[in-house]
């Protein structure tokens, strides 16, 4: 297993809900010019949506997959739960259970608004990869990590309260006003 003490020792630390400290393409171009090129191309293939088709060589990515995953499916239930419907048609196989999720997902629940419950459960993601990252401080395992703590940066980066809020306004005029026009656009309802 490689290490990399100078690259990783060199990355700015990330923190949830503030500007991401350099973006996905810096990143990437850094990687480049120190990791192999199957471990290239394992980064690459990273996100933040698991792909199940695609399995990692690397444990540590593929454990993330399962816990996601568990989580995914977990947000599916409650929201299907509250709207009385199913949620099988929307689940993924989990390959293990995580207990911490359903106490999680049941709190991100009871926020005030949609942006609030999403950034809940961003932070169960953000402290399963402080949990994942146990024992990972110079090795590929770390890239792959800060990685995913990147693009969860660069997810709330694109979020803007007011647009969002505007969106949610335009939703709720359109669905409790149907005596109102129903042309109306709603610009970006994922804000």
């Amino acid at each position: 297993m490689s290490s990399y003490y100078y690259l990783i020792s060199s990355l700015p630390m990330p923190v949830l809900g503030e500007k991401q400290p350099q973006s996905l393409d810096s990143f990437m171009d850094s990687c480049s010019n120190w990791v192999s090129a199957s471990e290239y191309r394992e980064l690459k293939n990273i996100s933040l949506i698991p792909d199940h088709e695609k399995v990692s060589k690397n444990f540590i990515v593929n454990q993330w997959k399962n816990w996601d995953t568990c989580l995914r499916n977990s947000v599916s239930k409650t929201r299907s739960g509250a709207l009385n419907r199913d949620a099988t048609p929307f689940l993924q196989e989990e390959r293990n259970a995580f207990s911490e999720i359903e106490r999680g997902v049941q709190e991100s629940f009871s926020a005030e608004n949609p942006m609030l419950k999403e950034k809940t459960i961003d932070e169960l993601r953000w402290r399963e990869l402080d949990n994942l990252e146990a024992g990972h401080l110079f090795d590929f395992s770390k890239l792959c990590i800060y990685k995913l703590r990147l693009m969860l940066c660069a997810k709330w980066l694109t979020r803007e309260t007011e647009k969002g809020e505007r969106n949610l306004d335009a939703v709720l005029l359109k669905f409790y006003s149907p005596e109102k026009n129903n042309d109306e656009e709603i610009s970006d309802v994922n804000h």
